[in-house]
């Protein structure tokens, strides 16, 4: 398990995207639309760099063998959740410099994830994403795709592949997957080049969320 967070050179940047969050006017307009989601941490640092707001979003076709979160396939699990609602939940958490989607596939509810991703970007929030596309098959989808693209600070691509597994990188399941940097935001954050991964514990009165890369560390 990684050592407690170090400060980083792009650690002050993180700090000041969460002062610039918390100036902002958050006033906006009514977002139409509904998101399927499997569950939500609202602050981890396991997930992206800093801290964040991790959605994992229920659904996924692509059926990677290994996949680490098999039970957040069937499209017909989980909850559905008014895409307003999410939004005003992650503006109203402390502490955060954005936010990740993971799955699931989050590109397979592009259109409701670009409304929120536009309105917590205006906000000053940081996105990061996974999918189990690659880049340029995404470029090819249509047009909900580009547009969470175009809302995508920094994406983890690819399917994961079991035979490719490997846990030097962050946020890396297998060596096929790539990190693009679709924005300026985190393309010279050194948490990405930082090796391994890591785990997160979250404990409420009546559960214990884990983020990360669990099955790296048996318990």
């Amino acid at each position: 398990m990684r050592k407690p967070h170090e400060l980083s050179r792009c650690e002050s940047v993180a700090h000041q995207n969460i002062f610039n969050a918390r100036k902002r006017d958050t006033r906006r307009e009514l977002i139409p639309g509904w998101v399927k989601i499997a569950q939500y941490v609202a602050n981890t640092p396991s997930e992206g760099p800093y801290r964040r707001f991790a959605l994992w979003t229920q659904g996924c076709s692509i059926g990677c063998r290994g996949c680490c979160n098999p039970a957040m396939q069937d499209p017909d699990g989980g909850e559905v959740m008014e895409v307003t609602k999410l939004v005003d939940i992650i503006l109203n958490t402390q502490g955060i410099e954005g936010i990740t989607l993971l799955g699931g596939e989050p590109f397979q509810q592009a259109l409701p994830l670009a409304k929120m991703a536009i309105a917590v970007r205006e906000a000053g929030l940081g996105v990061m994403a996974f999918t189990g596309y690659t880049l340029e098959s995404l470029t090819k989808q249509g047009k909900a795709a580009h547009m969470l693209l175009e809302e995508t600070d920094a994406l983890i691509a690819g399917p994961y592949i079991k035979e490719r597994g490997s846990s030097k990188k962050r946020w890396i399941g297998s060596d096929n997957q790539k990190v693009h940097f679709l924005s300026s935001r985190y393309k010279n954050c050194k948490e990405f080049q930082r090796p391994g991964q890591s785990i997160h514990l979250s404990f409420s009165d009546d559960a214990i969320a884990i983020t990360g890369f669990p099955d790296l560390f048996p318990v």
